[in-house]
């Protein structure tokens, strides 16, 4: 059922004369479907006058070009292109990211337009960014000028201007329907055109509810699908009825829009043999075009050059569906296998075609050849954009991308594919003959720009954005993602406009009060839109704890556990048609692996056993520059020898800026010498001294944290022993301090992201951390932490058992995030998280109990396909294919527990 606008309300604002305008095409849409539904069946009635705000202001243009020139519009896309171009050759500006400075430049433009300001009326410009900013835009408008181009955000200042030209193009009357907020430029449009003796009338649509609740759940992927489960009932209980789901900030969730949603009304898809129907609900935002892999793999064939392949490159041509390779589709692909089998970071074109010729069948691998050929042929020259294009399309063809037999189910998306390339054409306005690289990149903000919508049956569901959503009536509506962290959004100034101009003109994200009435209006214009309605909000958000929005807390609030079933709970055991209810039989004593085993088991007990016991080993991925793992070591290593020279925090806090800077320097040397080969392998040396000069400021920003603590002595790579069960395990433990109350404080280094969450639960997924707590029992741990060393990010977080007087924490240990500036106590939040599953015994009670279970589980031989997470555990796994878990599943897909509940 589409989404409609009461035509009986309308009758009485409208006559033959009346022009009706919308803010968008959704209620251009339910306008017309709303005199649609007014109709009897053979009646002969004249349609309403209808346009969008914009398609009228782009037919007022028209009108105008046959009585005179008007400036042709260019796209936001191709200022932000010259605008960047113009930065990257700024010799005085220092930063270096020009596509997003360019998209802040824009931005700021595009607020001076739209609240119809010029140049002069910024005022005293105070900083580098606004000066930077009137000079950047200076000749951004010379430029336009020159080229007679007008951006199409500033049409509606053009019209203003002419607005006597106007006066015989207008109509009588004008109806603006469900404008929530209009711009001081588009209200000045409108003001202009009244006074030219045109009647201008308003109407917002709405309706009283009937019930508002608001609904509180533990995180935001819980929010979608209790909204998505809540809406599955209601489109069955009410087939005739519009169901409406707003979620807040739309086009940022709409991958976990899709997983939630999909999950639920259409539970089937995610195995191999089941087609990819249309979506059972109507999602207003699309995805980006360049996300689709049919598109990722015709830009990586663009991308060919005749410096070679890299091995994600060779392993594309080889698994992607997308590209024919005729007859010999086979032979080529099993080439392409065993040339990948080889593990070289790059294959030079040269290598290739040697394999190619000294292959036994070389004579079927000729289509490979050739078009191994034509990409060292391929020309480099700079030309019109036109050319690019043509050249761009003969290539896709030679290397028949997208074949007939995989087209068909493509259709649509190759539609848009074709479109978005013929017009990126349009970069000839600010860049005659672009060079290729320029060119590609201008191509890929196209696509990324360019959204396509996946096609839906037929449904009275609809999904939508909050803008989209203001000025229409639903049924019923369900709000997701209103908290308190969000809701009203947070002010935002633009570094390129003055502060004291924005505020005066309360431009978007200039203030707190701003934002709230901003975003208080828009409340109040969904709270009238649906007869029904619930609000959801999350209890936590990143790490911390929010609430519901202060515009929302007068609703009264229902229990979530009223509307969401109850997922049962199952003992890990092999539930799969193609495994038997054997154990495998294993030595405890030969347990590979150490901690991380518990760990892989955690996530999923195949997984683990596979790589660990039986040292199955996924294929190894290449990563440009120098690999995590080496640079990690590198680090480890370096800290290792400092601790060594210096022993004890006493010897650290008495070290000088400069003799710290200087030991530092010396144990990275040291430590890259041990690791030359395959440094020097994976980067250049500029590569490896840029990194060295890195590491040296990260370690240097984590000894300042150090250097806070009170005396201690370290000890490093600390060999340790753990009987859990039946199983002995032996590990080291990064860093060990000995504190002088005769404690110790455990530290593991880390040089990416850290969540101290994975240490909890039945299942942790960093079950090492606990182990080595359990290791240390006897010598009186004073603290788990990981320090993680990141630029920008450098911090010490973990638990202390020894809470502080002012802790939050109501147990014998303290949840802490330590930087240079301080502490946080993030106690509290974890506590609230019922999936971490805290209780007032003591946490190494609690570790144990979780890793005994683990362990009895390894020694018992169990080991079926039982992911803690699908939508994490098996999201990046490369077992999936032997594991097999995508072509079955238990009819109730319940989380798996690992180990026997008592």
């Amino acid at each position: 059922m589409a989404i409609s606008v009461s035509y009986q309300e309308l009758a009485p604002f409208l006559s033959e004369q009346t022009l009706i305008l919308t803010p968008n095409a959704r209620t251009l849409s339910a306008v017309n479907a709303g005199f649609v539904e007014s109709l009897e069946e053979g009646q002969v009635v004249y349609a309403p006058k209808a346009n969008t705000f914009l398609g009228w202001q782009s037919h007022l243009l028209e009108q105008l070009s046959f009585h005179y020139p008007v400036p042709k519009l260019i796209k936001s896309l191709e200022i932000k292109t010259w605008l960047k171009n113009q930065i990257s050759g700024d010799e005085n500006w220092l930063l270096t990211n020009e596509l997003g400075v360019a998209e802040k430049v824009l931005e700021a433009f595009r607020v001076m337009r739209q609240w119809d300001c010029q140049l002069s009326d910024l005022g005293q410009l105070e900083t580098v960014e606004n000066q930077y900013f009137a000079k950047w835009i200076g000749e951004l408008e010379s430029f336009l000028d020159a080229n007679d181009l007008l951006p199409d955000f500033a049409l509606c200042n053009f019209l203003c201007e002419q607005i006597d030209d106007l006066q015989s193009l207008l109509p009588s009357e004008l109806l603006t329907i469900g404008f929530n907020q209009l711009t001081p430029a588009e209200q000045k449009l409108l003001d202009l055109v009244s006074q030219k003796s045109v009647r201008w009338q308003t109407f917002f649509p709405s309706q009283k509810p009937a019930s508002a609740t608001r609904v509180e759940c533990e995180q935001f992927k819980q929010e979608l699908e209790f909204a998505a489960e809540l809406a599955s009932k209601r489109v069955v209980d009410a087939p005739d009825k519009t169901i409406a789901v707003v979620v807040n900030q739309l086009s940022n969730h709409i991958d976990l829009v899709h997983q939630c949603f999909s999950d639920t009304f259409q539970p089937d898809e995610h195995l191999p043999w089941k087609p990819l129907g249309k979506t059972a609900y109507n999602v207003s935002a699309g995805q980006p075009i360049a996300e689709f892999p049919p598109i990722y793999v015709a830009l990586s064939i663009l991308q060919l050059s005749s410096k070679g392949l890299d091995l994600t490159t060779l392993r594309l041509l080889k698994t992607t569906p997308f590209i024919h390779w005729g007859d010999y589709s086979n032979q080529i692909r099993s080439f392409l296998h065993d040339q990948s089998l080889l593990g070289y970071r790059h294959y030079s074109l040269d290598r290739i075609r040697s394999a190619i010729d000294s292959h036994p069948e070389c004579d079927k691998l000729i289509q490979l050849k050739i078009r191994l050929d034509s990409i060292e042929n391929k020309p480099t020259q700079a030309r019109p954009m036109s050319a690019w294009v043509d050249l761009w399309l003969s290539e896709l063809n030679a290397w028949r991308w997208m074949n007939n037999e995989t087209v068909d189910n493509n259709q649509n998306l190759m539609s848009e594919f074709y479109e978005a390339l013929k017009s990126s054409v349009s970069l000839a306005s600010v860049n005659p003959k672009p060079s290729k690289s320029a060119a590609f990149e201008y191509f890929q903000q196209v696509l990324k720009q360019s959204a396509f919508q996946m096609p839906s049956d037929r449904t009275n569901l609809h999904i939508l954005g909050i803008l989209e959503a203001s000025g229409l009536v639903f049924d019923e509506l369900i709000m997701v993602g209103f908290g308190r962290h969000n809701w009203p959004a947070k002010s935002q100034l633009n570094p390129f406009l003055p502060v004291a101009f924005q505020q005066a003109n309360h431009t978007p994200g200039s203030s707190a009060e701003r934002e709230y009435e901003y975003t208080r209006d828009l409340s109040q214009s969904l709270l009238n839109s649906a007869t029904n309605l619930w609000v959801t909000y999350s209890k936590t958000e990143q790490d911390s704890l929010t609430g519901e929005s202060p515009l929302f807390s007068h609703l009264p609030e229902t229990d979530i556990a009223d509307w969401l079933s109850q997922k049962a709970t199952y003992q890990v055991q092999s539930d799969y048609e193609w495994t038997c209810d054997e154990k495998i039989t294993i030595d405890t004593k030969a347990i590979k692996g150490g901690a991380y085993l518990l760990s892989f088991y955690a996530a999923c007990p195949f997984k683990g056993m596979s790589q660990f016991q039986f040292g199955i080993r996924p294929a190894q991925q290449t990563e440009l520059g120098i690999e995590a793992k080496i640079r990690g070591a590198w680090l480890h290593r370096a800290l290792e020898l400092f601790w060594r020279e210096v022993k004890t925090s006493s010897a650290l806090q008495a070290l000088s800026t400069e003799h710290r800077q200087t030991l530092i320097e010396n144990v990275l040397i040291e430590a890259k010498s041990e690791f030359e080969k395959p440094l020097y392998a994976s980067a250049s040396p500029v590569i490896v001294d840029l990194e060295f000069e890195k590491l040296a400021r990260q370690i240097d920003d984590w000894l300042e944290i150090d250097s806070q603590f009170g005396d201690f002595k370290v000890a490093t790579e600390v060999e340790k022993q753990l009987t859990i069960g039946p199983l002995d395990f032996t590990f080291r433990v990064d860093r060990i301090d000995y504190l002088n109350d005769g404690s110790i404080a455990i530290i593991d280094y880390k040089t990416g992201n850290v969540d101290v969450k994975k240490w909890l639960g039945k299942r942790p997924d960093e079950a090492q951390m606990p182990a080595y707590v359990l290791a240390c029992e006897e010598e009186n741990v004073n603290s788990l932490s990981y320090a993680k060393i990141k630029t920008g990010e450098t911090k010490r977080v973990g638990v202390w058992f020894t809470p502080e007087s002012n802790s939050q924490s109501s147990f014998d240990y303290q949840f802490l995030e330590i930087t240079e500036d301080g502490q946080k106590d993030r106690t509290r939040y974890f506590q609230a998280n019922p999936n971490l599953e805290l209780t007032s015994d003591s946490l190494s009670e609690q570790w144990r109990d979780n890793l005994q279970r683990l362990a009895n589980a390894i020694a018992e031989g169990v080991m079926p396909v039982s992911p803690k997470s699908r939508s994490q555990s098996c999201r990046y796994c490369d077992f999936s294919d032997f594991c097999r878990i995508n072509e079955f599943q238990p009819d109730d897909e319940a989380e798996l527990v690992v180990g026997r509940e008592d």
